[in-house]
């Protein structure tokens, strides 16, 4: 679970994070958005219905949780994040390679 600081809510800071740096990965979307806000760094998540029943929209999303809560900490100050989810892709892959794309895909984001 991410910590109730760090996480994206209202629909503006969606569409803030959504207009920052887009980087695909074969299992998801990253965007990140940069401010220079002293703010702490915020995620949020997108998983549509297209990516399948209740049951595998919620384990994409506690996998892509998983994978951003160790990393949100390295973010500067003022960051927002959005993970979204590729349908059938994303319900397919195991965590630890979901985690890999997601370090090499931020990894990306950041230069």
């Amino acid at each position: 679970m991410l910590p109730v600081a760090n996480r994206l809510r209202k629909k503006s800071d969606f569409a803030i994070a959504l207009s920052g740096r887009k980087i695909n990965s074969k299992s998801f979307q990253l965007f990140l958005h940069r401010s220079s806000e002293n703010a702490p760094p915020k995620a949020g998540l997108i998983v549509a219905k297209s990516v399948g029943n209740s049951v595998v929209r919620h384990r994409v999303a506690r996998k892509l949780r998983h994978a951003i809560s160790p990393i949100l900490p390295l973010l500067p100050n003022g960051s927002l994040l959005v993970a979204r989810a590729f349908p059938q892709s994303a319900a397919d892959i195991s965590s630890t390679q979901l985690r890999d794309e997601f370090e090499v895909a931020l990894k990306k984001a950041l230069v």
